[in-house]
């Protein structure tokens, strides 16, 4: 088994959710170019400034706890390589000069 700590399924969601956001955006841009009775350029339109919104807030969260998850297993691991506390440690190397 390896000391590799388990994956963060929060840095794929976050990539994920980049990614449909920048879908979105492009949406958006051609909406502005094509025809403005298309039913996609009317949903966008109407709808767009929130979806928007909420995908920013999508990925702030995710990257968040993507990043929180990551920290946390970094300190569970450095933890676990620390010697325990009641055990003697060596003195510290002296040099002669």
């Amino acid at each position: 088994m390896s000391n590799r700590p388990a994956r963060n399924p929060f840095f794929l969601l976050t990539a994920i959710l980049a990614a449909i956001f920048v879908v979105t955006n492009l949406a958006l841009v051609a909406s502005m170019l094509g025809d403005p009775l298309a039913p996609l350029t009317q949903l966008l339109e109407r709808f767009g400034t929130m979806l928007v919104v909420i995908e920013v807030v999508a990925i702030l969260i995710a990257g968040l706890l993507a990043l929180t998850i990551d920290r946390t297993q970094t300190l569970r691991a450095q933890r676990s390589e620390l010697p325990p506390r009641n055990e003697p440690r060596p003195p510290p190397p002296t040099s002669d000069l």
